[in-house]
């Protein structure tokens, strides 16, 4: 045996090209996320990882020699940022205009910096082309966009000192065409117009913030109806909120009382005169609408987008294989609703990812971290883990059974209207209560062992988790029973 095959035999060898795979594998799903990446890897044969490794490897060597570390600190500086910044100028909105204009108005300054004191920076910071890289990829990459982040803490409070004029932010509109939509009381025009007059909010106002004051008010329009005068008419728009409403809105959403009373001016109209429920689509229309666009309101995916399984030699994204299933969805807050299921392929390790666990090779293995929000308890149902939560606690603590269980949720908690409530589709059976229950424990149970649940996908749902509850219940004698049951 020669001393090459040796070294590769070696325990720490192997271990070290084990975790160089692991590091070079979870790069690549990283890179998978950008097209443009995986075109090249299409076209060159070449594998994205160690195209992007070679990268930087290259540049790091041109940074260490002087004749090339300004100009190649230069082109990081200028390519990428040239091409999305035409890219921005093609784009209606203007949320990418900021982060571009601010990151030229920075790399306009290195540049200026250089032009008349590269000698003085060179000579107190050797380094400086190698940290300026750095910090121009912080500025214009989109995980961080820390030009962006620089026009908010840097370069708008300078611009600031030096106007007379109130703050502008011209990111804003794309922000109102993004979020207008979602709205069910207020269209874009309004969100504009209420946004026109004061400019000055916009300096600390967030979209979040924004959603927060429009779903408080909505809430509280009986409140601020019962503290208007007595000859108040109630189709009428309040001129400002009452005192203690407007503390209490402040309070909640940590602003001034000043800024409350301007945004309750900009938008006081469009809250007063909208409607903040959204009517509930009726099955018929839902399946209709599905069967022509095959989306729906509900629908449920893996959490999955890249195969992520450990035994995959090409963690690719994962894609449909077949048709989306119809199902209900048994849910704590919105009750009982028809909802789509769709699965999803790896051709990689031939990986059948569901909404709540995955299957390989015959192995149903359950998601742990984080566990499944739904659990899958037949071919067409879906129970919430809410529910699942609030089934423990009847049997637990008042020693109801299952079929009570099934019962008063359907009774109280699945908000049907009356021509669904007696279809067989939207009832829980007995053994649907118990199928979730257990598991549900067999999931908690796993999660305290630190290994995922696995079990059989094949043979029938009765006898699927009888071993797994066997290996629990061996596991409990053992160990003992846990402390919290619920």
């Amino acid at each position: 045996m020669s001393a090459t095959q040796k070294v590769q035999q070696h325990p720490a060898f192997i271990q070290a090209q084990d975790k160089a795979n692991y590091y070079v594998n979870q790069l690549d799903k990283e890179l998978s996320k950008y097209p443009i990446l995986n075109s090249f890897e299409q076209r060159t044969q070449v594998p994205k990882s160690y195209a992007f490794i070679g990268a930087v490897v290259l540049l790091a060597i041109l940074h260490s020699i002087n004749a090339f570390a300004s100009p190649v600190s230069n082109l990081v500086g200028w390519a990428l940022p040239a091409f999305l910044s035409v890219k921005a100028l093609e784009s209606p909105g203007h949320a990418d205009d900021v982060q571009w204009l601010t990151y030229w108005i920075v790399f306009g300054f290195f540049n200026f910096l250089e032009s008349f004191a590269l000698r003085i920076v060179l000579y107190y910071f050797p380094w400086y082309f190698a940290f300026k890289s750095l910090f121009i990829l912080w500025l214009q990459l989109p995980q961080f966009r820390g030009a962006q982040m620089l026009y908010g803490t840097v370069v708008r409070p300078v611009e600031l000192m030096f106007s007379n004029e109130g703050p502008r932010d011209c990111s804003w509109a794309s922000t109102c065409a993004v979020w207008g939509p979602l709205s069910s009381m207020l269209s874009l025009y309004n969100l504009l117009a209420g946004l026109h007059d004061h400019p000055s909010l916009l300096h600390r106002l967030s979209l979040t913030t924004l959603g927060e004051f429009i779903r408080t008010t909505t809430s509280l329009k009986t409140s601020i109806v019962h503290e208007q005068p007595p000859s108040f008419d109630p189709e009428h728009v309040p001129a400002a909120l009452p005192r203690r409403i407007a503390l209490y809105i402040a309070s909640r959403l940590e602003l001034d009382e000043a800024e409350v009373d301007a945004l309750w001016e900009g938008f006081g109209v469009a809250i007063w005169k909208g409607d903040s429920d959204l009517p509930r689509e009726d099955a018929a229309a839902m399946r209709e609408r599905f069967n022509a666009y095959k989306l729906s309101e509900h629908m449920l995916y893996p959490p999955v987008r890249i195969c992520d399984r450990p035994y995959c030699t090409r963690p690719q994204l994962l894609r449909r294989r077949d048709d989306p299933a119809q199902v209900v969805l048994f849910t704590m807050d919105e009750g009982a609703k028809d909802g789509h299921v769709f699965h999803l392929y790896c051709y990689g390790c031939q990986t059948t990812y569901y909404p709540d666990y995955c299957v390989h090779r015959d192995t149903r293995i359950y998601y742990a971290d984080p566990p499944p929000p739904f659990v899958q308890v037949s071919d067409s149902r879906y129970i919430e883990n809410k529910v699942l939560q609030h089934f423990l606690k009847l049997m637990l603590l008042s020693w109801t059974s299952a079929t009570n269980a099934a019962h008063i949720y359907h009774e109280s908690l699945s908000c049907l209207p009356d021509d669904c409530r007696s279809l067989p589709r939207y009832r829980l059976r007995p053994e649907h209560v118990w199928d979730g229950f257990v598991i549900n424990a067999l999931l908690k149970d796993a999660q305290r062992r630190g290994h995922p649940l696995v079990v059989p996908h094949t043979g029938e749902q009765k006898d699927r988790f009888t071993d797994a509850m066997r290996a629990r219940n061996d596991h409990i004698r053992r160990a003992g029973q846990p402390h919290h049951l619920l």
